[in-house]
């Protein structure tokens, strides 16, 4: 079958950035550009610089290789997924990609778009992905509360489609966001444990864990442009030892600050919670990425 294949991007950051930015018009250049989670501070200016040039000049000033992308499937299975995504949320003419590195899997994301309109962001795995689907569980869960600390986006479907399984959910509001560095983390913890009660514990899980974000990490927590804290990325929310998702929090954003971890021994079961991990994680070659899991062994180990 013939694959499906879009042309007409740059990737996001050079060289080989994981945003494709689809350079047909300004808003789906600089929502593009708005899908980049930077977090240093010489990114965080490149994407203000590129973003003020696109408003003035066009999308053909985003810097990158131009290219095209192809999903990994045929014309036909593409057309079936998409028409089964305008049935919810309507026509839509572009969308920005976000492509997982190699060691997340297969998969991608794409922010439909109609015009300046962002209709929605769906996240896509191949096969019949039971990790989406629990994401979805848990992100529902968590947009059903009505929190003072963060937003969530919420899911608007989960589905199975040609051989692809995906998770279509609200779109992030427009305007760009950045690591909220300075997130009142221990209230936004117990608001994640206090909206992730429900969610299934699997057999066998001790019975002082308590429910888990997975990922709390800056390119996650994001200052939104209403100044409100949005959370992402709820693909490894489960059950895990007390003080899981801070340590991940603070070695994330010690590894960004240059800063030191905390030390706090009652943290010792969930760093040996999130070595293990990463232990896995390399065996299984999925991610983090082995630069970040080298950086998180280490300070994890130093703590």
């Amino acid at each position: 079958m013939k694959p499906y294949v879009m042309s007409g991007f740059r990737d996001f950051p050079p060289p080989h950035g994981r945003i494709l930015v689809p350079l047909g018009s300004r808003p789906a250049a600089l929502a593009g550009l708005e899908m980049y989670a930077a977090c240093r501070p010489r990114a965080l200016r490149v994407q203000r610089l590129v973003s003020t040039a696109v408003r003035i000049f066009g999308a053909w000033t985003v810097p990158g290789r131009r290219g095209t992308w192809s999903p990994g499937m045929s014309v036909d299975d593409w057309e079936q997924i998409r028409d089964d995504l305008r049935q919810q949320v309507g026509s839509f003419d572009s969308f920005p990609v976000f492509r997982p590195s190699q060691e997340e899997g297969a998969g991608f994301g794409l922010l439909l778009m109609n015009g300046e309109r962002r209709l929605g962001y769906a996240k896509f795995r191949a096969g019949i992905s039971t990790r989406l689907e629990s994401e979805a569980e848990a992100q529902a869960l968590a947009a059903s509360i009505a929190s003072e600390i963060f937003q969530v986006a919420r899911p608007i479907s989960f589905r199975t489609v040609a051989g692809w399984s995906y998770l279509l959910m609200e779109p992030l509001p427009s305007g760009g966001h950045r690591p909220a560095l300075d997130a009142p983390i221990s209230e936004v913890i117990e608001g994640v444990q206090q909206a992730l009660t429900a969610l299934p514990r699997p057999e066998g899980t001790p019975g002082d864990w308590v429910p888990m974000h997975g990922d709390l990490t800056p390119w996650n927590v994001r200052r939104l442009p209403d100044r409100n804290l949005g959370l992402l990325d709820w693909e490894n929310a489960g059950w895990a030892p007390q003080g899981a998702d801070f340590l991940l929090w603070d070695a994330t954003r010690a590894m960004l600050l240059g800063s030191s971890p905390a030390r706090a021994r009652e943290l010792d079961e969930a760093r040996e919670f999130w070595l293990d991990r990463l232990e896995q994680s390399a065996a299984d070659g999925k991610q983090p990425s082995d630069s970040l899991r080298r950086a998180l062994v280490a300070i994890l180990t130093l703590s």
